[in-house]
């Protein structure tokens, strides 16, 4: 069994990667809009941007092992893979056409609009957590708006 300390650096680890990962996404969501507004970059242009940026953040991870690459049919990964470009090309639409909060919300509201397709149009079903995470995401969201 880890010990106190083990299991308290290894959340301190995480909470930091999590913090991280936080700082990094809203500087990267105000640096776009940046070029957005003054330097009228295309939308698709920057989307290719992302799209090579990512790819070799991940081949880097890759080359120092963090993780291993899978292989799987094309078939396989071609709706999603196709759904993560879009989802890509739109929110970045959204950003430039729109202002920051408002793009915050739309985003913020993906994870809500997903569950409900998946409920009502697949019916599956979520745990009283989830519902409750849901449900306390979109009451925080209607007040950060007001």
């Amino acid at each position: 069994m880890a010990s106190l300390v083990d299991r308290m650096r290894g959340h301190g680890r995480i909470a930091v990667g999590l913090l991280f990962n936080l700082l990094v996404s809203i500087c990267i969501v105000f640096l776009n809009k940046w070029i957005y507004v003054h330097h009228g970059f295309p939308n698709m242009s920057l989307t290719l941007v992302h799209f090579v940026v990512t790819w070799l953040g991940l081949y880097i991870c890759q080359k120092l092992d963090i993780f291993a690459p899978r292989s799987l049919p094309p078939s396989r990964v071609f709706l999603l893979a196709l759904s993560f470009c879009g989802f890509v090309v739109f929110t970045n639409l959204s950003l430039q056409n729109n202002t920051i909060g408002t793009y915050q919300l739309a985003k913020a509201m993906t994870t809500p609009v997903i569950i409900a397709i998946q409920t009502f149009c697949y019916q599956k079903t979520f745990s009283t957590r989830i519902q409750l995470t849901l449900g306390n995401q979109i009451v925080n969201d209607k007040h950060e708006k007001i």
